[in-house]
């Protein structure tokens, strides 16, 4: 058992070492009086300890050295053979697989546009430019890219170019595109329907006042047009009621015409029934050689005569009682003699008529075929009249329809024609005052006309306001480049 004496006066100093020291067997200890001896003999152990450590070591290694040299056959057949398949399980990861590629460009706006001023058919010339943008100035929508002769020329944004004047009563694309520009432009165009109404033209004469601008009305051969067709209007109306007058005489005419038509031909049928009724008193019969007619104008002639020659025989018979009447004054024998003459010359009378009577009848008689023969005729001839007469009824109906049609057509188109030019005496805006552009802003490249020319053509080029980035690449990375990256 090993205890350290330390002397009652003494402490052990910082840095000193105090060790236990072999003793007798009475296990009584005593302490070392020199310091240096015992430093020294901890230091030979530590020196011997250090190496005989070192020397292990180096026999580890180089044993590990020699075992690592030596391979069995086993080892060696172990060692080359493939390895033993098995499942190789990796994570999922979903991604996008990206190259970076770093090139030199030029970096620049987009490719010029030209401005060009078309000329309108409202004005009568073109006018002169007034004033004219700076280079590199730029251009909102709604803005006055120059003026023309104090008209400006605004800036839009759409699809297609402006071609056209637009004016009350047109449809089509490039009036989309204005109502959509007004819309944003914060005017109510009405419905977007591609139609320039009288909301649209309300619109636009609130963004030209509202710009400064006195919106564009009715031209003084607007105004004209509309009084020249207000004026044929007008004649074509009366036309119009006076054809439609001879459309219904003409009416009247036919159902007139069809009216004589069919009484001319009940009046000739009539008188054909008349005709075949009086035929068997005109023709001879196989018992009487002699037609009835003449027998009738024979009897009536006799009759006559003997009636004429009674008479006669009774005025004789007075006259001749009044001469032996020596009483009768003179006068009673002249008129007794009178009334006998007046008998004889009305014998005479009865004889001549009943003669007349006889051949008339006989002529009848003669002419009863041709008679016939005339009111079968006459019943045709009535008939072909009246379908010529209501034919042409009819064609002269068919002529006062077509021109009544020609003169209603006439008037129609006028009334549309004159309805549409006064639709378009609203506000308009003529084509040399807007532009439209596929984006906005615009910058002004370079500007071609100068201040005093005529305002129509190309005056000046603009570009978006975007950069754009000119490079090129080499083929392997160039492959690696797609559009739209």
């Amino acid at each position: 058992m090993n205890r350290l004496l330390v002397k009652p006066d003494e402490r052990p100093e910082s840095g000193d070492v105090v060790r236990p020291q072999p003793g007798p067997s009475s296990s009584t200890l005593r302490s070392e009086p020199n310091d240096e001896s015992v430093l020294s003999m901890s230091r030979k152990r530590i020196y011997i300890l250090a190496g005989v450590l070192a020397f292990m070591a180096l026999a580890v290694v180089g044993g590990w050295l020699a075992g690592s040299q030596i391979e069995s056959p086993a080892e060696a057949a172990a060692r080359t053979a493939p390895p033993i398949p098995s499942a190789i399980l990796v994570p999922v990861e979903k991604r996008v697989l990206s190259s970076d590629i770093v090139t030199r460009g030029t970096a620049r706006f987009g490719l010029p546009q030209p401005i060009s001023v078309a000329p309108s058919i409202l004005k009568a010339s073109a006018g002169l430019i007034t004033t004219l943008p700076l280079r590199n100035t730029q251009i909102e929508e709604g803005g006055v890219l120059l003026t023309a002769s104090g008209r400006p020329l605004f800036v839009l944004e759409g699809s297609i170019p402006a071609y056209r004047d637009l004016v009350p009563g047109i449809t089509g694309d490039d009036v989309l595109n204005l109502e959509k520009a007004l819309v944003r432009l914060g005017f109510d165009p009405g419905p977007v329907n591609g139609t320039y109404d009288k909301w649209t033209s309300l619109a636009v004469g609130q963004w030209y006042e509202s710009a400064g601008w006195e919106p564009f009305g009715p031209t003084p051969e607007q105004l004209a047009h509309v009084r020249i067709l207000e004026r044929n209007w007008g004649d074509a109306a009366k036309a119009k009621l006076a054809t439609a007058g001879v459309a219904g005489a003409a009416g009247l005419a036919v159902e007139s015409a069809r009216a004589t038509t069919e009484h001319n031909n009940k009046l000739a049928a009539a008188e054909l029934k008349a005709k075949i009724a009086d035929r068997p008193r005109l023709m001879v019969t196989s018992s009487n050689r002699v037609p009835l007619a003449v027998q009738s104008a024979r009897a009536r002639a006799e009759h006559a005569n003997t009636a004429a020659a009674a008479d006669v025989d009774a005025k004789i018979a007075e006259r001749a009682l009044i001469h032996l009447d020596p009483r009768q004054p003179e006068t009673a024998r002249a008129a007794a003699a009178a009334r006998l003459e007046l008998a004889r010359a009305h014998a005479l009378k009865a004889k001549l008529d009943g003669e007349l009577s006889v051949q008339a009848a006989e002529r009848e008689v003669s002419l009863a075929v041709e008679q016939f023969e005339l009111a079968e005729a006459a019943v045709k001839s009535a008939r072909l009249e009246g379908e010529m007469a209501v034919q042409s009824a009819l064609d002269a109906q068919s002529i006062a329809k077509f021109d009544f049609n020609l003169a209603a057509d006439r008037a129609n188109r006028l009334a549309a024609d004159l309805d549409n030019a006064r639709r378009k005496l609203g506000v308009q805006i003529p084509v040399d005052e807007i532009l439209f552009v596929p984006a906005l802003p615009v910058r002004v490249q370079e500007v071609t006309a100068v201040v005093g020319d005529a305002a129509r053509g190309p005056v000046m080029s603009v570009t978006d306001n975007q950069l754009a980035i000119d490079s090129a690449l080499p083929l392997d990375p160039a492959q690696l480049v797609t559009l739209g990256m």
